[in-house]
């Protein structure tokens, strides 16, 4: 088994110099404020961009409990669609940012998969203007 540091992952994620797993990204901001701003993403686009899988296998991993952390869900914002029906599903980049490790802790990710959904969610947040870490 790996040696895990305080956050609960590997050790091996600590190395990766673009990436501060102590510090999360999006840490400092409002998240309203992030979800506001944009971008957002559905379920589909959120499994294929960031983590190169189906919408069905993110909607099961989030039935499994898989996007939980400390047994909270890292998002569960819906747009309005007029209806009586709630609308779809969104996460902005800091709920992808969150789901991510709640995926890797959860071991439903590797950390291969880990640092490269990181990455993406990095190199849009700067694209789309925010100042991170």
């Amino acid at each position: 088994m790996a040696k895990k540091d305080s956050v609960g992952l590997p050790i091996e994620v600590i190395r990766d110099p673009l990436l501060n797993h102590k510090k999360k990204m999006f840490s400092g901001f409002d998240l309203d404020e992030v979800a506001d701003h944009g971008p957002n993403f559905s379920v589909t686009e959120v499994s294929k961009v960031f983590f190169a899988r189906t919408a069905t296998w993110l909607r099961w991993s989030e039935s499994q409990g898989y996007t939980l952390l400390n047994g909270v869900p890292v998002a569960d914002r819906r747009l309005a669609n007029g209806g009586e029906k709630p609308g779809y599903r969104v996460y902005s980049l800091a709920e992808v940012e969150l789901m991510a490790y709640a995926l890797a802790e959860n071991m439903a990710i590797d950390l291969e998969r880990l640092r490269t959904a990181l990455y993406i969610v990095r190199f849009m947040a700067i694209q789309y203007g925010y100042s991170i870490n």
